[in-house]
């Protein structure tokens, strides 16, 4: 018997495409009823929900940590985080699913369950509830966290909110996360590895940003820098030209990418944060002078998305799967 294959129905490693989100996610979700309350709903770049409680708004998020073989617990708590500062507000509650392989031993679950308390006892924020279960249905440790916050008078900034004529501006370097994850996986880089993760929270500039008058903000992740630009133009409707050479770039994350044949500015970011305001410099100087990296990298426009690299102007496409996959998968990766 010949089985010839003949259609694309197998799925890549990574965050969906922006199409298949919309063809198989939102597409359905948009046929469902609609609530009141809700007054951010789910959408291509949105970091958060946010629903109405009768007084404040109660601000929601929800990500997964897949790829990490160290600091995994760290990473749950600081990207989810991130993504409630995003919207302007508090991170003060989470809940956490975690998965366990069979091989795993107690002595890791309390490692792992000290590094998920001692970081979230940094950021303000409480372990309100979860569920844990070893299953032979994972190979490693996955943590699923959904992180609830807060606003402040009602001040909530949407990644849709962002407009035409708007600066971008970045802050800290390019694919942070990702050279962390891969620092750790190749070893060589424990230094290294150990400064890109201490760089990862992003609620010392949202405040920031926030109080000097942003627009909109949004954390880079999967998709890394480049994936963030578009999908807050996504969201917000808007057009944007980006240009990658005002993009820092760490000289450890060059040199990883450079091993492994890796895009530097399409490596997950998280601790990069992508800010939408009118004076985009100077925000940026707002922020250099409170010790935080920032710069200037494009604007928002009424057009079509650009990213100009080396002279060259090309199309900003959707963002595929994450670099850090394309890492992990080499061979040399240990």
């Amino acid at each position: 018997m010949i089985i010839i294959y003949t259609g694309d129905y197998y799925m890549k490693i990574g965050k969906l495409s922006q199409q298949l989100l919309n063809r198989v996610i939102f597409q359905r979700i948009s046929r469902m009823k609609t609530r009141e309350e809700v007054i951010v709903r789910a959408g291509v770049g949105e970091d958060c929900a946010a629903v109405f409680t009768g007084r404040e708004y109660c601000v929601l998020t929800a990500d997964p940590i897949t790829g990490a073989e160290k600091r995994a617990g760290f990473l749950a708590m600081h990207v989810n985080a991130n993504d409630i500062a995003a919207g302007g507000c508090e991170p003060f509650a989470a809940l956490l699913t975690i998965l366990l392989p069979a091989s795993c031993r107690e002595q890791e679950l309390e490692e792992l369950m000290d590094e998920l308390c001692r970081e979230a006892d940094k950021i303000g924020v409480e372990i309100i509830g979860g569920h844990t279960e070893i299953t032979d249905a994972v190979s490693r440790v996955i943590i699923c966290t959904t992180m609830i916050g807060k606003t402040s008078d009602r001040k909530f900034l949407s990644t849709a909110s962002a407009s035409a004529g708007q600066d971008i501006v970045l802050t800290k370097w390019a694919g942070l996360e990702g050279t962390a994850i891969l620092a750790d996986m190749l070893g060589g880089f424990a230094e290294e590895a150990a400064t890109c993760a201490g760089l990862l929270s992003v609620t010392r500039e949202s405040a920031i940003a926030r109080r000097y008058g942003a627009a909109a903000m949004h954390d880079a992740t999967e998709g890394g820098v480049l994936g963030a630009c578009y999908e807050l133009a996504e969201a917000s409707g808007t057009g944007i030209e980006i240009y990658a050479d005002n993009i820092a770039v760490l000289d450890v994350t060059r040199e990883i990418c450079r091993r492994l044949g890796l895009d530097p500015l399409r490596l997950i970011a998280s601790g990069a944060l992508v800010i939408a305001a009118w004076d985009g410099q100077g925000l940026a100087d707002t922020l250099k002078n409170e010790g935080i990296h920032a710069a200037v990298i494009g604007k928002l426009t009424d057009g079509e998305r650009f990213c100009v690299r080396d002279g060259v102007r090309h199309r900003l496409d959707a963002p595929g799967p994450d670099e850090v996959y394309k890492g992990m998968a080499k061979g040399h990766v240990k």
